[in-house]
């Protein structure tokens, strides 16, 4: 009879819930000291993929795979993406570096020019392509700053 209504008897979903906890408790009263063996945990499986084609526990098995997968694909794209980060990080310093030492070469050489070789400003400025307020303001500072 149970299974009568279960399966033709349309309930509402008040009634239904409460039918399948009626139907759990008429099935199974003693569920703290109930063990399922590994045979009976077989058969149940079997009778699953049986009836819905497929085993539940493979399936879950695969799709946590997947996502382990899915996961170590997403942790090297981000190792990757750091990587390309710290490459790039590192490109700018040394560019910063190179323009750093660019320009105290050109402040060495007009400091040059302008106290070895006795050159005007106009004539620096000329020679390095540079303003004459910066070649000025240059001259000005002290070559240890």
């Amino acid at each position: 009879m149970l299974i009568f209504v279960r399966d033709f008897v349309n309930l509402p979903q008040k009634f239904e819930n409460e039918f399948q906890e009626t139907q759990f408790s008429i099935a199974f009263p003693n569920t703290e000291a109930m063990t399922i063996s590994q045979g009976t945990k077989d058969f149940a499986s079997g009778l699953y993929e049986r009836v819905f084609g497929y085993n539940p526990a493979v399936a879950l098995e695969e799709e946590k795979k997947k996502n382990r997968e899915m996961l170590a694909k997403e942790r090297q794209a981000a190792a990757d993406a750091l990587r390309r980060t710290e490459e790039e990080h590192q490109l700018a310093i040394e560019a910063l570096q190179r323009e750093q030492e660019e320009r105290l070469r050109l402040d060495n050489t007009i400091r040059y020019l302008y106290e070895k070789v006795n050159m005007t400003i106009s004539d620096i400025a000329e020679v390095v392509n540079k303003d004459m307020a910066y070649i000025e303001e240059l001259l000005a500072q002290n070559p240890n700053d």
